[in-house]
Formats: structure tokens, sequence, C-alpha cells
């Protein structure tokens, strides 16, 4: 069991933990807690949460004495925990097709994978069901799981028939009665708590960044392969994969983006984490130039999106190496296919990097206002460094829109 396993483990059992101390009534619904795990491509999300299943089922000798924990902790009752990744949300092969004509000159549409390829509506639609569940019931209640092919159509992808989809049996006839039917469903993506932002600032910091650029040719004529965008010297530039595109795609995305915020995110009661060692990366290999001027314009550093790329490239390769008998994305693909969503990582993780500076010691259940102040949602983030060990964790405070 590596260390971040045990962090999120210890975080998600001391969830459970409160939640079985509040008084529930002879009628009360106890759905599960819904947790958000947020993650770039490659860093390791889907691994983490397959071994937190296992985990959290106990038995839980395994965490006691860990030396990265916050005081004593005791071994907890077996914790039931299911999963899905946002990629089994896409949208059906010939509804990502119609995404692409209906968007000509948007790239970063053409294909799975941004805000505005997922199926919201389904995805709505699982998490009202988590959250309507109750423990009593004379009949069992299933909850039905897409299942997305990556592999189909050369790649493109397909969400397989229903008849293919997982059914995951979350409340049963037979169960305790006092035994709530679910503890956890975690909800995996790579974007998931990303936040839009005001049209205005988008349209400041793309000029802004523009003008820094001014030596280079126009981004709205950037078209083709993207391979040269991996260079140091490209990197180390704020907001240069959003330059590779024309303002108005990334108002679409923002617009997007906004859609994720009203229809998913009030379901999800806490996240978790895993991000590049962004702050104080370790033995950093590219660095901005001018740093201030970066962060000003960029929260997502220049070591971080190398770190990004390498990840997904090592992740393509052991798949390929051991799950789809060589077939897969080239590694010219694969890099052309993560910048893609690289102007995302630029502009819309701001939220989660900002809020590193206010660590919480305590008070690990969501605070809801009923007022229209933004929702603040207590978080464990893991930093890790370019060979995935640990550099830091804490809980911050991540504030979400309510309107």
């Amino acid at each position: 069991m590596n260390d971040t396993v045990k962090i999120a483990a210890r975080r998600l059992l001391e969830l459970v933990r409160q939640r079985d101390l509040l008084p529930r009534g002879a009628a009360a619904i106890r759905p599960p807690l819904i947790v958000g795990i947020q993650g770039p491509q490659g860093i390791g999300k889907t691994t983490l949460v397959k071994n937190l299943i296992s985990v959290l089922a106990g038995p839980h000798e395994g965490l006691v004495g860990s030396p990265l924990a916050d005081g004593p902790f005791t071994p907890y009752r077996p914790v039931r925990a299911v999963a899905l990744s946002i990629d089994d949300l896409y949208l059906p092969h010939d509804a990502l097709l119609q995404v692409k004509r209906d968007h000509p000159n948007n790239r970063l549409l053409h294909g799975r994978g941004l805000p505005g390829t997922h199926d919201l509506a389904l995805g709505s639609h699982i998490l009202r069901q988590l959250k309507n569940l109750s423990p009593r019931t004379d009949s069992d209640v299933c909850l039905r799981l897409p299942v997305y092919d990556k592999s189909l159509h050369n790649g493109a992808g397909d969400r397989l028939d229903d008849s293919q989809w997982n059914t995951v049996k979350v409340v049963s006839s037979r169960s305790n009665e006092d035994e709530p039917p679910l503890d956890l469903f975690l909800l995996e993506g790579w974007c998931l708590g990303f936040q839009s932002l005001p049209d205005d600032e988008l349209r400041q910091r793309y000029q802004d960044a523009q003008r820094l650029r001014s030596g280079d040719q126009p981004s709205d004529d950037a078209a083709g392969s993207q391979s040269s965008s991996f260079s140091n010297a490209n990197l180390s530039q704020p907001l240069h994969f959003a330059l590779q595109h024309p303002v108005e795609s990334l108002f679409e995305l923002n617009a997007n983006l906004r859609e994720y915020e009203r229809e998913w995110y009030p379901h999800i009661d806490t996240f978790i984490q895993l991000c590049p060692a962004n702050s104080k990366p370790r033995l950093p290999t590219v660095t901005a130039s001018d740093p201030a001027t970066y962060s000003a314009l960029d929260k997502f550093q220049p070591q971080a999106k190398a770190d990004v790329f390498r990840w997904r490239l090592e992740a393509e390769h052991w798949m390929k190496e051991n799950v789809s008998d060589g077939k897969g994305m080239t590694d010219e693909q694969v890099r052309d296919f993560v910048a893609r969503y690289m102007p995302a990582y630029e502009l819309f993780s701001q939220n989660w990097l900002d809020a590193h500076s206010n660590r919480l010691n305590k008070g690990l259940e969501p605070r809801r206002n009923e007022s229209q102040a933004p929702r603040q949602v207590p978080s464990l983030v893991i930093e890790l460094n370019s060979d995935r060990s640990i550099c830091g964790d804490g809980f911050v405070e991540v504030q979400f829109s309510t309107s």
C-alpha cells in the first residue's frame, strides 16, 4: 500500500466515521457520500480508486501508525465503495461527431475529452439516484453504470450498449436495516472541480499572454500537430496551449464548464485532488522565464505541464504492453491528445491551486451556505513529484458557486 492510498483512505474512513455519528430518524435517508477524485492524465487516479475500494473494505490495520498521518488511528468497520470514471460518461460516438459538426472551428471539441463531450444528463441522473437512496427498502436497489470502450472506431471510442453496463447492488433487501446501503461513491475525472472564469477575465488573460508572445505567429492561425509545443521554451510561456486556439473556442469551453458546475458539482460532498508539485517541484527540468508574470496569467506551472505529458505517455505505453496487445495511440498522437487538454489546466484549475494557501486543520464535512455565497468544500490535496512520490498534502477550502 503506497503513501497516497494511505492518506486518501484515512481521509475517507474519517468521513465515514463522522457520518456514522450523526443522528438519523426512523425515516431518514442516508445516501452515500459522493467523493470527487481529480487529477491530471497519468497521475494515478484510476489506480488510486481501485486500491481505495479494496483497502476501505478492510481490514484497516495497514493504516495504523502511518508516519504520514496526523494523530492516532483506529481501524474501523468495513466500508463499501463503488466508483465511476467520467471517461465512462463520454457522449456516444455519433453524438461526439455531431458536436464536431456543430463546432467546426473549435478543435478543442473535435473528439472526446474536454467539457462539452460528456453526457451531463446521464451523469446527473446517476448522482441523483445516489442522493435519493434509502436504507430501508423491501427490495434490492441497483445502480446501472455506463461503460465506454476507448478502443472502438480506431481509438475514437464509443459507449457500450446498456446491456453491457455494470450493475451495482447498492441496497439489498437482506441488509441490516441500520446499515447504510452504500458508504462512498467515488467519481473520478481529470477536470472535476475545474471552474469557469468570467468571460472578461478570460479575454484579458488571453490578450495579456498574447502580448508577451508578440513575436510569435498569431495563435488564431495555429493548426496541425502540436509536438513542437513540448519544448521547454514553449512550456515556460504562460497560456501557451490556450494561445493555440481562437479566444472564441475558449469561450465555448468556458460556457460548457459552467454546465458541469450546475449539473454535477452540487452533488459532490468532498474532493480528493492529486496534483503535480505545482508550488515547489523537486528538481524541476523546466521553469518559467518570468515566474511572477507567468503565475499572474497561468497557475499551472511549466514543470507540472511537463509531468502531465510524461505521465500520460507512460500510461499509454503500459496499456499497449499489458492490456491492448499493442493497440493504442502513437507517441505523436498522445502528445497531440494531451495538448488539446492543456488549455483547461492553464485556465480553469486556478481555484484548486489558489486554495493551497488556505489550509484547513479540521472541519472535514462540507459546509453548505444557503445564501448566494460560494459553497465551501474542504478537500484533501496530495502533491506529487515527477516520480509520483508525495511532496505535500493537506486540507484546502475550495469555493464553488451556488448560482
